[in-house]
């Protein structure tokens, strides 16, 4: 009966010292948040950081849109000139071959 009495009270110490815990961690939180009011800092996991961070991503986004395009576009302009210089190269090695039948 003793050992029962014992473990009961080791038990409910823990349950105590966990619920302490946690409330110190609460009002821990809740200072860092007045805190934060206080001095005009965005609290964290507030709207106004999430409207930031959202408004951050946004332009990220749009970044990379605009670099997508670009490079399309290069990539377009590449293919174009290489093209080009395909066509000029046979042209170059069509006359050589008739410069070259000419002085024989």
């Amino acid at each position: 009966m003793m050992t029962d009495l014992l473990n009961q009270d080791q038990h409910s110490r823990e349950v105590a010292r966990e619920a302490i815990r946690r409330y110190n961690d609460h009002i821990e939180r809740c200072n860092r948040v007045i805190e934060a009011a206080e001095s005009g800092r965005p609290i964290p996991g507030s709207a106004t950081e999430a409207g930031e961070l959202r408004a951050k991503q946004q332009e990220t986004a749009d970044l990379l849109s605009a670099i997508t395009r670009e490079n399309d576009h290069l990539a377009t302009e590449l293919r174009e000139r290489a093209h080009v210089v395909t066509g000029l190269s046979v042209r170059v090695g069509d006359l050589g071959r008739k410069i070259g039948g000419m002085e024989s």
